[in-house]
């Protein structure tokens, strides 16, 4: 709200911007939303970054009246409100249930579109779980396959042995360039957003659907050794994962994030989650935040086909093993005569293939380590240990996938709260 007048649009810089022109005070960028991204990776609630400016909240619209202010208006069921998504039986017939709805979607999207669907596949379980759907659909001869990045990956092995073996439509594309330069997480650091996100996966020709595995995570388990049986062992578990799984987060900061995310658990065991499956859709929750939006009319399987209430909640309702042994992969996959994995023996060589990044590796390392250096003085210092993220970008080379997430995490919330870091092109 700038005086008399309030602004809405879709970036909250903009109307950052526009509030400062109205009223020539600059906005403070919010460490609360700074706090929540290193600990999470993503924001919270209604969180935008900057201080007096707010999201529209999950599941609400805004309601533009012809007279008056605008309003928030809830438009969307919690997911586990939606009673018309809940399967219920026995384990097999959860996983026969969600196999003929998935088969459907992945029939409806292929006719719906009337043309070429560009799909990903890699290496991954649920890419090969979406090749599997349109196998099942008879619809694969609409598909046109393709696969990211280095030709002599993993994925790309993978994805050559199964276009090889099944007549796929595939060809291997070079990375998205955004993906591995500065570009890319100065974009990251200007929005807030995941290190790559639905946002920056642009399907290459127009009038294509990007179809994606992404989100298949919704059919299976993320925390495997956790069954709490009430909502408050549910909260204290979370909290001592996240305590334990944030080596550059300060303990006070997670405690303090940690109290706001345990009012989303506390909605969602409201809503009709099962107890033991808390966990599982928190971290779901704020998976779909990061990577696909907080809007159910975004899971209607146009992109992102795995990610849909009725198969997360027939998932939860499965047998905790079953969850944890990815069964309806298994099962989906295997129906489909695909195989659930690859000896090493059976991929084609790598071949030689030029790098893809716009920087070597070690300028990619030097980079980082300038940011995290500069960052030091960081308001976030408080919050952040920023002698542990100064010399983790220093072995950058030694982290694991993880770790660099996490440490890509800490520079992201670092270098928000020191605006001068960041060119003021990129910071809309």
């Amino acid at each position: 709200m700038a005086g008399e007048t309030e602004v809405l649009s879709n970036r909250p810089a903009i109307v950052a911007r526009l509030i400062e022109a109205a009223t020539g005070r600059r906005v403070a960028r919010d460490r609360a939303t700074a706090m929540s991204v290193a600990v999470l990776g993503t924001a919270l609630g209604d969180e935008s970054g900057f201080e007096g400016i707010r999201r529209v909240p999950d599941r609400h619209d805004v309601d533009l009246p012809t007279r008056g202010p605008p309003a928030d208006v809830e438009t969307w069921p919690h997911m586990w409100a939606d009673e018309g998504a809940v399967i219920d039986g026995s384990p097999a017939e959860i996983v026969a249930a969600v196999t003929d709805r998935l088969v459907a979607s992945a029939r409806q999207l292929a006719l719906d579109h009337g043309g070429v669907i560009d799909a990903e596949l890699t290496g991954g379980r649920d890419s090969r779980l979406m090749l599997a759907l349109f196998r099942l659909a008879g619809v694969e001869d609409r598909v046109r396959f393709h696969t990211f990045g280095d030709p002599g990956a993993s994925d790309a092995r993978v994805a050559r042995y199964l276009a090889q073996s099944f007549g796929l439509d595939w060809e291997m594309r070079r990375a998205r360039q955004h993906e591995l330069s500065v570009e890319g997480f100065v974009r990251r650091v200007s929005t807030l957003s995941g290190e790559f996100g639905a946002g920056g996966i642009i399907p290459p020709d127009a009038g294509t659907i990007l179809c994606s595995g992404m989100m298949g995570e919704a059919l299976s388990a993320k925390y495997r050794n956790s069954k709490p049986a009430t909502v408050g062992r549910a909260t204290a578990r979370l909290k001592e994962i996240l305590l334990r799984s944030q080596p550059f987060t300060k303990r006070s900061t997670v405690r303090a994030v940690m109290s706001r995310v345990t009012e989303g658990v506390v909605e969602s065991a409201d809503a009709g989650c099962p107890p033991h499956a808390l966990l599982d859709a928190f971290y779901l929750r704020e998976r779909e935040r990061r990577w696909i939006g907080s809007r159910p009319d975004r899971w209607d399987r146009n992109v992102f086909p795995l990610y849909s209430p009725d198969a997360i909640i027939a998932n939860m309702h499965l047998p905790v093993d079953d969850r944890h042994g990815e069964h309806i992969h298994s099962a989906i996959i295997a129906a489909a005569g695909l195989p659930n994995g690859n000896p090493d023996e059976e991929l084609p060589r790598a071949p030689d293939a030029p790098p893809l990044a716009d920087l070597s590796a070690q300028r990619w390392a030097d980079v980082l380590v300038g940011i995290a250096r500069e960052t030091r003085a960081s308001p976030m210092s408080e919050c952040i240990d920023t002698r542990a993220v100064v010399r983790a970008a220093e072995n950058l080379a030694g982290l694991g996938r993880v770790e660099r997430q996490q440490l890509l995490d800490a520079l992201t919330a670092l270098a928000w709260m020191t605006p001068g870091l960041i060119p003021a092109h990129f910071d809309s």
